[in-house]
């Protein structure tokens, strides 16, 4: 009977143990995404002329370091607007959004990015591109750190840009 009690209450404290253990690594070892603003590194998603044009592709931005998200979506916007480098343009990469198309303002509302921009981004043509704006933007700013939706907007009303 010892026994059998004995090797439960080890198994016990081994859970408890390994469980302390992920609990303090958790909290010690911070997800590097949460610090990404921190460091001031953000991945802008460009097209990938290479899948046919259907798909996107994470490049690496640096921005100013340790900026809240309220500062940080203008600025991510800003390299999304600026399109790919020429080098990654040589490599495959576009852009979908069209020129002149502006950040008017942002917020956040809980979780969700409200985005407004001026018209020029509903000036465009075919369902592909529409889509293809719409991944850009939404893959670039749903993974910044506390953003787990956007809302695009257009004058302070919400757009679909469906295809």
């Amino acid at each position: 009977m010892f026994g059998k009690l004995h090797h439960s209450l080890v198994g016990w404290v081994m859970v408890a143990v390994i469980l302390a253990t992920g609990y303090y690594v958790a909290l010690t070892y911070p997800n590097p995404a949460d610090d990404a603003l921190a460091r001031g590194e953000v991945y802008i998603y460009f097209v990938d002329d290479t899948s046919n044009a259907t798909d996107v592709l994470p490049v690496r931005r640096d921005i100013k370091k340790n900026q809240s998200l309220e500062v940080a979506i203008p600025l991510v916007a800003e390299e999304l607007f600026k399109g790919p480098t020429l080098k990654e343009r040589d490599g495959g990469l576009s852009t979908a959004i069209p020129e002149g198309v502006k950040l008017v303002d942002s917020r956040m509302e809980g979780k969700t990015a409200v985005l407004n921009f001026n018209d020029r981004i509903e000036q465009v043509a075919g369902s592909a591109t529409v889509g293809l704006i719409r991944k850009q933007l939404e893959m670039t700013f749903d993974h910044l750190p506390g953003i787990l939706d956007v809302e695009l907007q257009v004058g302070g009303r919400p757009i679909l840009l469906e295809p």
